[in-house]
């Protein structure tokens, strides 16, 4: 009996798990009203982060394709090099690259949650 429930937590939990990884990705994107023609949202994922890893300043950048019933959603979050100026990259990739990836697949409704982080560093020594 024991065994039984302890068996039961354990799947409930992997279950679990694999719902929060799974939770609100998309696989495609639809690029006309019809459902016809569709993109695989790992293409768009993995385009967009070659092009935010373009911007200068940004050391690295990881993208998710996301969205439900309020449309789709890009979930952007980049690591920026040091001494890189957060402000200007913000603005780059709001105006350069977001879009950009609106003009390209004519989703105007698409918006984007970006997270910035900056790398860390070891602290100047002064002697």
């Amino acid at each position: 009996m024991v065994i039984g429930v302890l068996a039961l937590l354990v799947l409930l939990t992997a279950w679990w798990a694999l719902a929060q990884l799974r939770r609100g990705r998309r696989r495609e994107l639809s690029l006309d009203e019809d459902r016809v023609t569709v993109l695989r949202g790992a293409a768009l994922e993995e385009a967009v982060t070659e092009e935010i890893e373009s911007l200068p300043g940004v050391e690295r950048a990881r993208v998710a394709l996301e969205g439900g019933r309020h449309g789709p959603r890009l979930r952007a979050g980049m690591v920026l090099e040091a001494g890189a100026r957060p402000g200007e990259v913000v603005r780059r990739f709001r105006t350069e690259t977001l879009e950009h990836v609106r003009s390209s697949t004519g989703r105007r409704d698409l918006t984007a949650d970006l997270r910035v982080r900056s790398t860390r560093h070891a602290a100047d020594r002064v002697e």
